[in-house]
């Protein structure tokens, strides 16, 4: 099934969108205000105004629409972190990170409001849980090197407290 033939305009999302992105909207709105073990598949639906039937073409459950969630939060987060791949100086690629950073965080305030709401929620799936345990041994490992680069005494602490 083509996203595109579902475009249309929602009240809720400004922007053109389509079923799906109204889908993980909606399902990011839910987990946040109910938790995820408190938000139905039928929540979902209802509060997007579509039938369940469409959104099961989309995804074949809750869970695959949180780890969808997280993945686009992961997404931002490696996009965050190019500059630790493309700059020499870790000084410089600090501050190219940390701009990076805030300006994903200014364009998608209500989202990363939301995600940081369900990562601390009780009761998420394993799948979910060990991926963002990699992302974050992979970003810990990053600001661990950088601040090695830079000499300090104890770069393992200083990555923590980054």
């Amino acid at each position: 099934m083509n996203e595109r033939s579902f475009i249309f305009k929602n009240a809720r999302m400004p922007k053109t969108t389509n079923k799906r992105q109204l889908i993980l909207q909606t399902a990011l709105e839910n987990f946040a205000r109910h938790g995820y073990a408190g938000t139905s598949i039928d929540m979902i639906a209802t509060d997007a105004k579509i039938s369940k039937s469409l959104m099961y073409n989309f995804f074949p459950g809750k869970q695959e629409l949180l780890v969808k969630i997280m993945a686009l939060a992961f997404d931002d987060i490696y996009r965050s972190m190019t500059a630790y791949r493309s700059q020499t100086d870790p000084k410089k690629a600090i501050i190219e990170h940390v701009r990076s950073t805030c300006k994903i965080i200014k364009e998608k305030s209500d989202f990363w409001r939301l995600v940081h709401g369900i990562r601390l929620q009780e009761g998420l799936p394993g799948i979910l849980v060990e991926n963002y345990l990699k992302i974050i041994n992979e970003v810990s490992a990053t600001f661990k090197n950088v601040f090695k680069q830079l000499g300090y005494e104890n770069p393992h602490l200083e990555a923590l407290l980054f």
